[in-house]
């Protein structure tokens, strides 16, 4: 995982797979970003090969890190593996990632 920052906001990049041997890794690096106030944080996830329900529990947490910090919590370029998660669970629109169809 590695974090880009891209003025006003910070992207963090996303590959391989995400479980349960390293979710919380997107968590630790969503509260580091938002240790700068960015008004937004992207994941971009076009190289997750996997991700199971612990990795997308921690997309939540991520995500409500960031509803009180005040900044948005999106994901940009999904793999196939995350629309498939997103949209199974009816997630996508919480990231905007729009799979919920």
């Amino acid at each position: 995982m590695t974090d880009l920052n891209e003025a006003p906001g910070t992207a963090i990049r996303l590959a391989g797979e995400i479980d349960n041997a390293n979710a919380s890794t997107i968590v630790d690096q969503v509260s580091a970003a938002l240790a700068l106030r960015p008004p937004w944080v992207t994941l971009d996830m076009s190289a997750v090969e996997f991700i199971s329900s612990t990795g997308l529990g921690a997309m939540v947490a991520a995500r409500h890190l960031c509803i009180a910090a005040g900044a948005d919590l999106t994901v940009a370029n999904p793999s196939r593996a995350v629309l498939r998660i997103l949209g199974v669970t009816g997630m996508g629109h919480l990231f905007g990632a729009g799979a919920d169809e």
